[in-house]
């Protein structure tokens, strides 16, 4: 899981399982609140949900508990934030507002890599990878 392995602490999901009825991306967390799910001996638990900020209502934003094993046997357990924008249509333009600015505000400043996926990972990725690159830019400045 690549989580795991670069120890990130931070997923940014810019896209929905299902959209316009077409599968687009595997349900990979336990989407409700206390829901724990199993991956190949890895154990992900949902410990809160709740929306980025009442202002943003549409990107969810959830609390997982990660436990696994190390490869010298020894359990470990992490806390991963997934952000999840919901209504970011596919090929679209999402509501104007300043979503993306406030997603970034809140995931930026980590010392850990971010992982950020939509669908096919250039079009809404694309362009908050691009967003935040042309802030940190402006931050050099």
């Amino acid at each position: 899981m690549m989580v795991l392995q670069e120890e990130s602490q931070t997923i940014v999901m810019l896209c929905n399982c299902i959209e316009m009825g077409k599968f687009k991306c595997a349900e990979y967390w336990p989407n409700q609140l206390g829901m724990s799910r199993t991956f190949a001996g890895i154990e992900i638990t949902n410990i809160q949900m709740r929306p980025m900020s009442p202002e943003e209502l549409t990107v969810i934003v959830s609390v997982l508990i990660v436990k696994f094993t190390k490869p010298d046997g020894t359990p470990e357990q992490r806390e991963i934030r997934h952000y999840q924008w919901t209504d970011w249509p596919d090929r679209g333009v999402p509501p104007c507002k300043l979503t993306s600015m406030e997603l970034l505000s809140r995931v930026r400043g980590t010392s850990k890599p971010i992982i950020v996926h939509c669908s096919a990972g250039i079009g809404r990725t694309g362009t908050v990878v691009a967003i935040e690159y042309i802030l940190g830019e402006f931050e050099k400045m």
